[in-house]
């Protein structure tokens, strides 16, 4: 039986180095560039667009819980602002009730 053996990544301590430097940047990188749920839906509303929880479930957003991302970020749990985030509650076709977010819209504030 023939044994086979990984190559290995790191040859030597310049090698040791320079990948665990790499590592750190990438890590460094991904952090300031990471969106979380709640940027995304903050973003899309600010925008002027509203939201439903099942329009949630899909990409961009990929939320399970829109509810709770809205309820987190109107108490200014999220970046310290309270957000004027309304709910109105709609009919669909089907003719269940959902809820649908929107920024409440301030004549004396611009966003954006």
């Amino acid at each position: 039986m023939v044994r086979y053996e990984a190559p290995a990544l790191v040859n030597s301590a310049d090698d040791a180095l320079v990948l665990r430097v790499g590592m750190e940047r990438m890590s460094a990188v991904l952090k300031s560039t990471h969106r979380t749920q709640t940027d995304e839906i903050l973003d899309w509303l600010l925008s002027g667009h509203t939201l439903t929880p099942l329009e949630s479930r899909f990409p961009p957003f990929n939320c399970l819980s829109l509810s709770q991302r809205v309820r987190t970020a109107a108490r200014g749990q999220y970046d310290g602002i309270c957000w004027p985030i309304e709910t109105e509650i709609v009919r669909t076709d089907s003719g269940k009730m959902v809820a649908r977010y929107g920024l409440r819209v301030c004549p004396h504030i611009a966003y954006g």
